[in-house]
């Protein structure tokens, strides 16, 4: 089939990107929230695909559950990437503490 074919040549991995390449952007799409983002992950889902199809075997699982099993990977791997960079959510006493501890004014009123 398709895929036996791309793995004896790589030029031949092209059905396989069409075909399953729509399903994958959607289901990354729709667990982030930027379609750029989203454009970038599936891109790499595809070359990970890519590069370990000599791996892949068939073992009762579809194509396509391994694909999306790299595209959860990704996802998960780009959430841990970011945590780093989400927002903290704080009491304003923990404010008004930082604050004095860095002497920096606080104001309360709005």
């Amino acid at each position: 089939g398709i895929i036996e074919a791309a793995k004896l040549n790589p030029e031949h991995f092209a059905p396989l990107y069409n075909k399953y390449y729509k399903q994958i952007f959607n289901y990354v799409h729709q667990r982030l929230d930027s379609k750029d983002t989203a454009f970038d992950i599936t891109g790499q889902v595809f070359l990970k695909a890519l590069t370990n199809l000599g791996k892949y075997q068939f073992k009762g699982v579809p194509f396509a559950s391994w694909l999306y099993r790299i595209a959860h990977n990704e996802v998960m791997q780009l959430y841990r990437s970011q945590k780093d960079k989400r927002a903290v959510n704080a009491d304003i006493g923990d404010l008004r503490f930082i604050c004095e501890e860095h002497d920096t004014p606080f104001f309360e009123e709005y």
